[in-house]
């Protein structure tokens, strides 16, 4: 006899006893294994009302057609056999339920996104919404779709909620540019990090001073736009980047060597090849000793650090308060001198080919020791096609993140024909992902 006693608090009150554990082979005892299997076989009818890829679906209609047949018979071998294969298949649905709630919360997003642009965005780009909401609405309730095919059908969504948000680009020229900040989801950090992917700040702001901070760490964040209209655009972002403290960053301002912090925007050209362009970001000494201010140590001004109560810069015109213009080591003093216009000229420009994605971000590969970066107010404009602007080279130095993760491109002639990757003229290029969606596209060798 085996047993085992516990206590609370050192008292012996619990007591547990158990004894000659017994095992038996029944075989495959058809009134065993029968109760079992018309268990699973009630569960996975509960499934079939719910949403799944293609396959995942025929495999469990499949599955349990087989179950339901052996239950008629007295082979309880092939009971067995069915009931191992519902757990497989069980298996293949769940994850298949699992990816499927991403394309519907996808499809829910687009829903709203509609109901924001009514009566406001370009009409035809809300009908073929609408339409796009429709068919696959359709498709997923009628079990049409492939699990391979949700990632590519999540891109269709969101290029079609991206061209409801493009205002009218007809008369776009470099005498007038098309603003398209509204294209970008949550541009000033008001609604948290909503929208940004890659690396989340370390802290932002919110309403009352929307702006975020990546403080002495790496860091990639970025949005990537489908469906936007070919052309020539400026990437815009107000923020700075201090290499190390505000001591260290005053005696390296001079320097470009440490100017770590990158604004880039990355796309494809008409080849398919990857672009980037990308801008050191402003340093915080750098621009303030520009306009005549001097480092001043902290300890050394430290009673007017507490009268004041700030540690700001003061702007240009404000009322000279305090004996020091102070430099803003702070997320909320650094708000205010980014207000004052201090910091208005991160712009990276970038030309988009038609079709092609377009990702902006924020990037950093090499850490100084207590460096920061501060930034707000991300802003898209749209030059046209024929503008003279020259796209920006990638003076980062550092491996921006693939747009895609390609595993397979293959070329067409119009008629389609296959075609090779170096033949001239005007082809059709289907790139497959490592996830099984696919993009087709018009390319010009």
């Amino acid at each position: 006899m085996k047993g085992h006693s516990s206590g609370l608090d050192g008292e012996d009150d619990n007591w547990v006893i158990f004894d000659n554990f017994k095992l038996t082979f029944k075989g495959f005892d058809a009134e065993v294994i029968k109760p079992v299997l018309q268990d699973e076989i009630t569960k996975d009818e509960a499934l079939m009302s719910q949403i799944m890829g293609k396959t995942a679906y025929s495999h469990l209609e499949t599955a349990i057609n087989a179950a339901k047949a052996s239950l008629t018979g007295e082979d309880g071998e092939a009971m067995f056999n069915c009931l191992s294969n519902l757990f497989e298949v069980n298996a293949e649905v769940t994850a298949s339920i699992e990816n499927f709630v991403k394309l519907n919360n996808a499809l829910n997003t687009l829903m709203q996104e509609m109901g924001i642009a009514e009566g406001m965005g370009d009409p035809t780009a809300i009908a073929e919404a609408s339409q796009l909401y429709t068919d696959i609405s359709t498709r997923m309730g009628n079990h049409e779709i492939e699990d391979s095919e949700i990632e590519g059908l999540i891109d269709e969504i969101n290029a079609a909620i991206t061209k409801m948000k493009i205002p009218n680009t007809g008369e776009a020229s470099d005498l007038n540019p098309v603003e398209m900040t509204s294209v970008i989801t949550n541009p000033s950090y008001s609604e948290s990090v909503n929208g940004w992917n890659g690396t989340a700040p370390d802290q932002w702001g919110g309403t009352d001073s929307p702006s975020a901070q990546h403080y002495n760490t790496n860091y990639d964040m970025y949005q990537t736009f489908l469906g936007l209209p070919a052309g020539t655009y400026q990437v815009k972002l107000k923020g700075f980047y201090r290499a190390g403290t505000s001591e260290s960053d005053y005696q390296k301002k001079d320097s470009t060597e440490y100017s770590h912090a990158f604004l880039y925007a990355q796309t494809k050209d008409e080849e398919g090849n990857d672009v980037t362009s990308s801008k050191a970001l402003m340093r915080l000494n750098e621009v303030l000793f520009m306009k005549g201010y001097e480092y001043i140590d902290q300890d050394a001004v430290a009673a007017d650090f507490a009268a004041a109560n700030t540690d700001t810069i003061k702007a240009d015109g404000e009322p000279d308060t305090y004996k020091y213009d102070l430099v803003p080591f702070r997320m909320s003093t650094a708000y205010q001198v980014m207000q004052a216009g201090f910091f208005d000229n991160n712009v990276v420009t970038v030309k988009v080919a038609e079709g092609a994605p377009l990702r902006i971000g924020l990037k950093k590969a090499q850490t100084i020791a207590n460096d920061w970066t501060f930034f707000d107010e991300w802003e898209l404009w749209y030059f046209g096609t024929e503008s003279a602007k020259t796209p920006d080279g990638d003076l980062s130095g550092i491996k921006v993140m693939d747009l895609t993760d390609s595993i397979k491109s293959e070329y067409f002639t119009l008629d389609g024909r296959k075609a090779t990757a170096v033949q001239k003229g005007i082809l059709i290029e289907k790139v497959t992902f490592s996830n099984g969606a696919a993009v087709v596209r018009k390319i010009r060798r």
